[in-house]
Parts: C-alpha cells; structure tokens; sequence
C-alpha cells in the first residue's frame, strides 16, 4: 500500500493511541494474523503500550482462522487456503474443534456463529488504530459503534453502499496522512480510495464528515466492518 510519512504534533504520537498511555511498542494494523507472507512492506503501524498491543492477540488469532473456515467452508487445514491458519489449526486441535461447531448452514450455505464479542472488539481496535493511524488523533476518549457483517448475508446493494465512501468535509489533522491523501476541489476535501493493505485479505477506507466519522474495512474479502467513533 502507498505509505506517507505525516508531520502531525508530537503531541498526538507519542502515547498509546489505544488507551493514552506510555507506549513502549508498536501495533500493525491490521494484525498480521490478517495477513500472508511475505508481508507487505509499508504495513501500518501504530503506537501502543505492550498491554494493548499484546491484549488482544488471542481473539485475533481466533478471527483471523474463523474468516478463513468460514470463507471456505471447512475446518480440514487441507481445504484451507492461506497456509498460515491451516498450520495453526493443524496444530491446535481445541481451537479447530470449537470452529467446527460455530460453523453451520443456512439454505444450503455455508455460514458461522461467531462469538461476537470477540469479533467485535478486535474490529473495534484495528478501527482504532487505524483512525490514529490516518488522522494522527488517538483515540483513548472516543466512543465506538461496531458493525460487521458477512458478505455473502447482504444483498447488493448492501454491498454497493457499503462500498461507497462518502466525501469529507472536515479538515483533517494539519500534517496527518489523511491530510496529504486529499485533493483540494471546490474547497471541499475528497475521500481517498479504498487503500488495500494485501489483496484479498485486507482494505480500509476513512470517512470523515461533520457528526461522522467511521473506519470501513474489509477483512479476507469475506467480512465487512465499520468502527464510528465519536
């Protein structure tokens, strides 16, 4: 993805974008369990204390192999097509067995019972995260409302819509990457295209407007999400 380095105030990166703390590392967002090797090269990456970073890696290995067998309908690691979530789940044979279960079949499609609330709160931090990462703003005091769905339960127009990245008409951060990804028409600030992390696993697009802000993502072109914050 094209990188852009941003010269926002240091005031705004030098704390955990996640909880305002002191930030002893860094978290790429997405994960890389999102993702295949070899990664790309100019993956996000946000600062973090280590507590927030290494807080949710259970629940995102946990999503990251759901999407996997529910995007091809099976738990056998042979049937799976990215080759890191079959080796894990060739080796952990407890976590294979609980996805067995949350998968089901819903006129005659494959389909899951995800433990929602694991999903949603590793779609609400790579929002997070995200947001900081584009705008430059942390987001320790902002409030998120977390969708997802899956792609194959919307119609298309569902899709079409949420596809659909709205003009900005806000000022982003002076210096921030959202800032340089914008070009100036008729005073107004026009969203960016979706900006694809690796394909078929991972996009994200930034919306910004007056009362609305929101993080989009798509995650292994199987789950869509939205993180508003406010």
């Amino acid at each position: 993805m094209q990188q852009i380095k941003p010269y926002v105030d240091s005031r705004l990166t030098h704390r955990c974008v996640y909880c305002d703390g002191e930030p002893d590392t860094g978290d790429h967002v997405p994960p890389r369990a999102f993702l295949d090797k070899p990664y790309p090269a100019n993956l996000p990456k946000v600062p973090s204390c280590q507590a927030c970073n290494e807080g949710a890696s259970l629940d995102e290995e946990y999503v990251s192999c759901l999407l996997e067998v529910a995007a091809c309908g099976s738990v056998r690691p042979e049937d799976l097509q990215r080759p890191g979530v079959a080796r894990k789940l060739q080796a952990n044979d407890g976590l294979r067995q609980r996805l067995a279960q949350a998968l089901t079949s819903q006129g005659g499609r494959v389909a899951f019972v995800a433990e929602v609330e694991r999903l949603s709160r590793v779609v609400e931090k790579v929002g997070r995260g995200l947001w900081a990462f584009e705008t430059g703003e942390p987001t320790a005091l902002l409030i998120a409302d977390v969708w997802f769905a899956a792609i194959p339960s919307l119609s298309k127009s569902d899709v079409a819509n949420f596809m659909t990245v709205g003009s900005s008409d806000v000022f982003p951060e002076v210096g921030s990457r959202r800032m340089f990804r914008h070009t100036i028409v008729e005073d107004k600030f026009l969203a960016p295209a979706w900006q694809e992390v690796q394909a078929l696993r991972f996009s994200y697009a930034i919306e910004m407007s007056d009362g609305s802000c929101s993080v989009k993502m798509i995650l292994r072109d199987y789950l869509v999400g939205r993180v508003s914050l406010g």
